[in-house]
């Protein structure tokens, strides 16, 4: 990449991070890092809509990705959990991820993990934020690392462009 590319790149970064409002961005890349290793996606709620637009993001910006062998869904245990306050002792069922394999597992060099926090409704004091990691399967090292913030909500929009600055920050140098 010639100091051209790389300024314009710079730009258009820095011009994504305002357009969404982050309160704080900030992105960690190992020099050892590979991006064209395989990537796996992991989540424990078939329905959350991240992974999906993780891995979607990454297949179109011509990453290999490898697909989770499970379906995870929210069940709960037969055994009661006992709480038992000062007073007396009450009883909630476990909750628990019923994992569902529909193929055998495949290995990939790079497991994705993330923790995502969006408030219901957006008040004064509420933030948002999305922190991604990249684990090194083999080592075990988290070798990316990525956190946005915006005060309020992340919209769908916003979300799907801090997706792909992550994803981009995965190919610069």
């Amino acid at each position: 990449m010639n100091s051209k590319q790389l300024i314009i790149s710079i730009v258009i970064s820095l011009l994504a991070v305002s357009c969404i409002g982050y309160r704080n961005a900030s992105f960690y890349k190992a020099p050892r890092f590979d991006p064209n290793a395989t990537f796996k996606v992991i989540t424990l709620n078939s329905n959350d809509i991240i992974a999906g637009r993780i891995e979607h993001f990454l297949l179109i910006n011509n990453f290999r990705v490898i697909s989770d062998n499970s379906f995870r869904l929210p069940g709960n245990t037969a055994y009661p959990n006992p709480i038992s306050p000062l007073d007396s002792t009450l009883y909630r069922s476990n909750p628990l991820v019923v994992n569902i394999p529909y193929m055998e597992e495949k290995p990939s060099d790079y497991i994705i993990r993330y923790q995502y926090d969006n408030p219901v409704i957006a008040q004064d004091k509420s933030r948002a934020s999305l922190n991604i990691a990249v684990v090194n399967t083999q080592s075990g090292e988290t070798e990316v690392s990525f956190l946005a913030e915006k005060n309020g909500r992340f919209e769908q929009a916003d979300l799907d462009r801090v997706i792909r600055d992550f994803i981009g920050r995965l190919r610069s140098r």
